[in-house]
């Protein structure tokens, strides 16, 4: 599922009631036969996000709305790595390593994650950046 943002300045994820609006979906009886623990054996639901939506969806996997997150080029607080540490979220890094300063960031997120021994995977391969040209939109 793809959501917006309430915030139609910058289109930036964050917030109470961006929070909220995800929880409701959730909430659908579509997405709840899907969920661990609905009693028809269940399943699991992630997030996944870039940039601002990549830290919005390790908010959400502290908050326990989705299950674990892919954050794709975007490090995290050191609130968000704290509730992390603290817990078995799963965790999947995925920053852009032409961009040096998030990617060392990243970098200090991971080391940091690891060390309390959570679930986290560090991708530094499969978000670089590359033209987009005449072929690649055909």
């Amino acid at each position: 599922v793809a959501v917006s943002s309430l915030d139609r300045k910058n289109g930036c994820w964050g917030g109470t009631r961006d929070v909220r609006r995800i929880e409701d979906v959730l909430k659908h009886d579509v997405f709840r036969k899907y969920q661990t623990g609905n009693g028809n054996g269940g399943g699991r639901i992630y997030g996944m996000g870039a940039s601002s939506g990549g830290a919005f969806v390790a908010d959400l996997a502290t908050r326990g709305i989705v299950e674990g997150a892919l954050v794709m080029v975007m490090q995290l607080s050191d609130n968000i790595v704290n509730k992390i540490r603290t817990s078995p979220i799963p965790i999947y890094l995925a920053p852009m390593p032409n961009d040096a300063n998030r990617m060392k960031r990243v970098m200090q997120n991971y080391r940091d994650l690891q060390s309390a021994r959570t679930s986290v995977v560090l991708d530094t391969t499969n978000c670089d950046s590359f033209p987009v040209t005449i072929g690649y939109l055909m």
